[in-house]
């Protein structure tokens, strides 16, 4: 998993036992389904 987080450049404070990458977005550990209809929703401007 580990080559994962570094091919998305995730912050290691952010990392967590779970990774989803759903489109230009990674997700983190134990996250509802509501949240992630709502990320996918909304689509915040990412951080680059």
């Amino acid at each position: 998993m580990s080559s994962i987080k570094r091919k998305y450049q995730i912050p290691p404070n952010m990392e967590s036992c779970h990774t989803a990458v759903i489109g230009d977005y990674f997700v983190e550990g134990h996250v509802p389904v509501a949240a992630i209809e709502k990320l996918l929703a909304e689509k915040p401007a990412q951080r680059t």
